[in-house]
């Protein structure tokens, strides 16, 4: 005997729960099919014990459901979502059947609605709705057979803890969710990890104060549909990393490395002749970023850096100080050449041993640098603030800056040039965010800054930042009077080697040449 119903939804996950919400919002007639016995089986049965959603609690949030958990970024614990679904069941009063195992669907003969055979009997519906989600069978490398029979294996659907496992070293197989988990927990354990990495992305866990999912979200990559995808395939792709183990921190392979030891196995590669092509990861701490070490070396003769750093004034208790002025504008201007331009990136530069080198902390392992924090009250200081100040107290002194500029070019010039030839260049500088004075460039095509720079040859004299809607020449007719100006004050009073040989003579009047 068949029981007729409107709708069968296969499968009580958090997809086919949320399919019975609405019905039940509109009074549809409908059953929600669930082999497992209670609510939560994924999550409860096929995870490990410290297993972390990675993505936040309000991206978890159920239909008609509060946003779980206390904080709205936060990432829900295994139980946590384990008792969500549960109380979400009870709450909306969804009728859903435990322990009911779907054995086929088959159109019924009239060619309208469906034939549902199940372990607990057969069901006639108008609508069916599979919601059993991917990935229900583990995937085991079919190499795992040639294994020793002491090896133990086993899949991630199976781990529960690091004391299930036998003693001894941990190879983990990918770098998904599950395998960055799973090895940083192994690792804290005490373990020998080794890590074999997959093809699985990573990206940060937050961007300008934004979780990575939330951009993703206001960006439409959530809203796509597979016709709208590279190809069918790509909805297979592996999602990036984007929380490790209990959730709130960036998963960085590089730093990961470093921090919990992971190591992987020397491979070998097939020879040129008689070379052998090997790559091995046992070189320790390795950085991409050498050519700082050759910018440390021109500071060191010329000390550009040291002599940037005197045109700040610093209002702070020197017994309070942690980070010196030189050390904090040195850091921010070598993460710039080595191309961090984003203040957000010293929150991981500030533990790199390499930039600690570049700064000149006496511990560059054991020392962090300054944060992003830190840095941004060190740029947005204003030129007004003094030792009652709270938190901002180091001023630039921008006429000091400017003055650099000419001086470094005076004091590289022992054989002073014939002329000098003042080069002045209006260019953009494009923004990708509401940044104050921003406007859109119609020459340019997009919305930029307008800055202005004097060159003489390769030697920046002079650069003003200001915004794009206005002539590129503005202001052009100040800044030459101010750097012809100086470099005459330094001719008539001899200030540098050279100095009287240049091609800028004095004249009566400080106009222009």
């Amino acid at each position: 005997m068949s029981l007729h119903i409107e709708t069968v939804i296969i499968g009580g996950g958090q997809a086919g729960l949320a399919v019975s919400y609405y019905l039940s919002q509109q009074d549809r007639p409908h059953i929600v099919l669930e082999q497992a016995a209670q609510a939560g089986n994924a999550w409860r049965n096929h995870r490990w014990d410290s297993f972390t959603l990675n993505t936040p609690n309000w991206q978890s949030c159920l239909p008609g459901a509060k946003i779980p958990g206390e904080d709205a970024d936060g990432f829900l614990l295994r139980g946590e979502i384990v008792a969500y679904f549960e109380e979400y069941v009870e709450r909306f009063h969804l009728p859903v059947s435990y322990g009911v195992r779907v054995e086929g669907v088959l159109p019924k003969l009239s060619g309208r609605g469906y034939v549902v055979e199940t372990s607990a009997g057969r069901f006639e519906a108008d609508n069916v709705v599979i919601a059993t989600g991917l990935y229900q069978k583990p995937k085991l490398p079919s190499l795992g057979a040639d294994f020793p029979q002491e090896v133990k294996q086993v899949h991630s659907d199976k781990y529960r803890n690091p004391q299930s496992l036998p003693e001894g070293s941990v190879l983990v197989v990918g770098s998904g969710q599950s395998g960055a988990q799973i090895a940083e927990e192994l690792y804290q354990s005490g373990r020998k990890v080794y890590l074999s990495v997959s093809r699985a992305g990573r990206v940060p866990l937050r961007y300008r104060g934004k979780d990575a999912n939330w951009w993703q979200h206001k960006m439409g990559a959530y809203d796509r549909t597979v016709d709208q995808l590279p190809s069918p395939q790509a909805k297979f792709a592996s999602k990036p990393q984007i929380s490790g183990k209990d959730g709130g921190h960036t998963i960085n392979f590089h730093q990961f490395a470093l921090s919990t030891k992971c190591n992987q196995f020397v491979f070998g590669f097939h020879p040129i002749k008689h070379r052998e092509i090997r790559a091995q990861f046992d070189g320790g701490a390795i950085t991409t970023e050498g050519g700082g070490l050759l910018l440390r070396e021109v500071e060191k003769r010329i000390g550009i850096v040291r002599q940037f750093a005197a045109c700040f004034r610093d209002y702070r208790n020197p017994d309070l100080i942690e980070h010196t002025v030189e050390e904090l504008v040195a850091q921010r201007v070598y993460g710039l050449a080595l191309g961090y331009e984003d203040l957000n990136d010293h929150e991981e530069l500030r533990k790199d041993p390499l930039l600690a080198v570049l700064v000149e902390k006496s511990d560059p392992e054991g020392e962090p640098l300054a944060g992003k924090s830190t840095l941004n009250r060190l740029e947005l200081t204003p030129e007004t603030a003094n030792a009652k100040a709270r938190y901002k107290k180091i001023v630039a002194d921008h006429a000091a800056v400017d003055r650099l500029f000419v001086d470094v070019f005076l004091a590289a010039h022992p054989q002073a040039p014939q002329q000098i030839i003042l080069d002045l260049d209006a260019t953009d500088d494009p923004l990708h965010g509401n940044q104050e004075g921003r406007f859109f460039h119609g020459y340019y095509g997009h919305y930029c800054y307008l800055p202005l720079y004097i060159f003489c040859g390769e030697f920046l004299l002079g650069a003003r930042l200001r915004p794009s809607n206005i002539d590129a020449s503005a202001g052009s007719v100040e800044e030459l009077e101010r750097v012809v100006k100086q470099i005459r004050a330094s001719v008539a009073r001899g200030g540098h080697p050279g100095a009287s040989r240049l091609g800028v003579l004095p004249r009566a009047a400080d106009g222009l040449v």
